[in-house]
């Protein structure tokens, strides 16, 4: 696909300044509800599987809600990374909470620190943790963090990916879109954006535009 055509796509897709105006306010909003969605999507998928080993099948399923809401109560980011050190917590859902949190708290740089502690326990991602990742990075300019991870965890290893949960979607390609909008950088925004179409088959919406026009 050329540049050109992309960028006739584009155009067919812009809004008047105050359209754009109105959709940028809403846009950390619509972003948050789509990663709710995409989180529900996922347990329900999960549900549907039904895969259980013989240690589920003995022990009950242990639900991470109780430990979810006391790192949103976390007034400091090495209060949450001991916790999290300290904590043989598997659900990867408790880490998403706490990149979160550290993002709240105005501590990216902890956000590191807790992919690191999810590959030192062996955990498995899964896309809402990678794009909630990528996603706060960007809200704090981290945007060469952001691309490391990003080609690290699927540039790299796009054609192994077994795991369907570990393919990026429209919310992870759009939040590299509107980093690198933010920072201006218009070429790698079109390398997102042709990836997205390209190679992942991802049609783009609403989101990935405003994401480039931002």
């Amino acid at each position: 696909m050329t540049i050109i055509f992309i960028l006739f796509k584009i155009l067919n897709f812009c809004l008047t300044k105050s359209e754009l105006k109105k959709n940028t306010q809403i846009q950390s909003k619509a972003y948050q509800a789509a990663l709710d969605e995409q989180y529900q999507n996922t347990q329900y998928k999960k549900k549907q599987k039904g895969q259980q080993d013989a240690l589920s099948k003995a022990v009950p399923p242990h639900k991470p809600k109780h430990e979810r809401l006391l790192i949103q109560k976390m007034e400091s980011d090495k209060e949450i990374v001991k916790y999290l050190k300290e904590n043989s917590f598997q659900d990867i859902s408790i880490y998403s909470v706490a990149v979160k949190r550290c993002s709240e708290l105005k501590c990216p740089n902890s956000i590191n620190q807790i992919v690191e502690i999810v590959k030192s326990k062996n955990i498995h991602p899964n896309i809402i943790f990678y794009s909630t990742i990528l996603h706060h990075l960007g809200v704090w300019n981290k945007f060469d963090l952001q691309e490391n991870y990003f080609e690290q965890w699927f540039e790299q290893q796009q054609v192994q990916y077994d795991d369907q949960s570990l393919v990026p979607d429209i919310i992870t390609f759009s939040t590299m879109i509107k980093g690198c909008a933010n920072r201006g950088d218009i070429k790698q925004a079109l390398h997102y954006l042709n990836l997205m179409i390209n190679t992942y088959k991802i049609k783009p919406n609403l989101i990935t535009f405003t994401s480039l026009l931002s």
